[in-house]
């Protein structure tokens, strides 16, 4: 189930924040922008840059729109 995997990826990386001082991270819309998410801090997290590149391929197929 694309979208457990996606949650179970953004609630590990949510418990364990990546620095941005302390490594290189992108931020990442939990609930993307094309699906009403804002640009609030809530609704952005610091993930890698294979974690950010997973995470979009998983909205990919939960949104496939």
């Amino acid at each position: 189930n694309y979208a457990s995997h996606y949650w179970a990826l953004i609630s590990k990386r949510l418990d364990t924040p990546l620095d941005k001082k302390a490594c290189y991270c992108e931020k990442h819309h939990i609930i993307p922008r094309s699906e009403g998410g804002k640009d609030e801090p809530d609704n952005l997290v610091n993930l890698t840059a294979r974690e950010h590149f997973v995470a979009n391929r998983l909205l990919a197929h939960i949104y496939d729109d």
